[in-house]
């Protein structure tokens, strides 16, 4: 519903194990109904909240239809969402070779605390440079990312724009290397891949 609170999906959802964060999005235009991104500490107790949540959970009595609870993905079916102890993990590719970190730390910040970037060395085969962006607040991850993806070049005289998409989890099993444009990218698929 329109009206519901952090505090609210707190209570239902620690029920399964320990919530880390919850981030609300403003109610859809249409609908006026809201999604969130919710954060456990365990990977398991978000398999048991969708398990016995997703379909069947009202989160108040009078409500129409049950919650919809399934694993976080974004416009492109992308990984999910990324935490981890450096904070909201991006993968920023497309970047020239002499890219430097307080470049990077200079147009990211506009959209939030950022706790590390990560420069990572040139691609052996393609000499491309990736890095990953750790942002404070998930909010600041989703910002930057709407704002900058495929729209923004990072120098003047870059014929393209950056990628910036959530990384992929290194435990995800690297089937998926990145959707849409420059998909030889392998976001986050292991550190091997980068020389």
């Amino acid at each position: 519903p329109p009206d519901v609170s952090a505090e609210e999906l707190q209570t239902v959802f620690r029920t399964y194990g320990e919530v880390l964060n919850v981030h609300l999005m403003p109610p859809n235009a249409k609908s006026n109904n809201r999604c969130a991104l919710l954060f456990y500490a365990q990977h398991q107790s978000a398999e048991d909240a969708i398990s016995v949540l997703n379909g069947v959970y009202k989160i108040r009595e009078g409500a129409e239809q049950a919650i919809k609870v399934s694993w976080a993905k974004d416009k492109n079916s992308a990984p999910a969402v990324h935490m981890d102890a450096d904070g909201y993990k991006l993968f920023v590719g497309g970047l020239p070779p002499d890219c430097t970190t307080d470049e990077l730390t200079m147009v990211f910040t506009t959209y939030g605390e950022v706790n590390k970037v990560h420069i990572m060395p040139p691609h052996t085969e393609t000499g491309r440079v990736a890095a990953f962006v750790y942002y404070k607040a998930s909010q600041s991850a989703e910002d930057s990312i709407n704002v900058l993806h495929e729209k923004y070049k990072i120098r003047q005289d870059a014929d393209l724009p950056i990628l910036v998409k959530w990384a992929q989890n290194k435990d995800a099993k690297g089937e998926a290397k990145g959707g849409g444009k420059g998909s030889d990218w392998g976001g986050g698929k292991g550190r091997e891949t980068w020389g």
